[in-house]
């Protein structure tokens, strides 16, 4: 009688992971739509500073391109390991692929800080260094959430992703 019930109540937790997506994202694809929209405020507001300071103007300009051009990117990443089912999550863990791609991405970022830390330094006005290091914070967050997201990604519990790994 026990074995019957404990095989019943199995088949039923088999049935619930693989209709539910109890192991995706609970915001399925708000987490990079929310991604990109956060870039494309700082974009925006780059593209301003970029505007009014001539000394800096290009090096600020092309983060600011590649930023936008880079959020896309992100975004699709993001959507396509939060898509993933539930079930395949939980049997083979996350899309280690598109992960190990999104943090190509975010690495990108690091390199238009960077840039950006150095346009800082070469601006003479105030007021343009004030506004600058308020935008470089801001996209410094939005990479912070990101990792965060990859983070979590990668640290769902699956039954057999030690072993998809293994083969990557």
């Amino acid at each position: 009688m026990n074995k019957k019930l404990l095989f019943g109540l199995s088949l039923v937790a088999v049935f619930v992971l693989c209709t539910t997506n109890t192991y995706a994202s609970s915001d399925e694809e708000e987490t990079g739509e929310q991604h990109r929209s956060e870039v494309a405020k700082v974009v925006q507001k780059l593209e301003k500073i970029a505007n009014e300071d001539d000394y800096i103007e290009i090096e600020v300009e092309d983060v600011a391109q590649e930023e936008k051009s880079s959020s896309e990117k992100v975004k699709e990443k993001m959507d396509a390991v939060d898509k993933r089912g539930g079930f395949k999550t939980f049997l083979i863990g996350s899309d280690y692929k598109k992960i190990e791609e999104l943090k190509s991405e975010l690495d990108a970022t690091d390199t238009d800080l960077n840039k950006l830390n150095k346009a800082l330094e070469k601006s003479k006005d105030n007021s343009i260094k004030a506004d600058l290091k308020v935008q470089i914070n801001e996209l410094t967050t939005i990479k912070f959430k990101a990792n965060d997201f990859v983070k979590n990604m990668e640290e769902k519990f699956s039954l057999f992703g030690w072993l998809v790994r293994m083969f990557q």
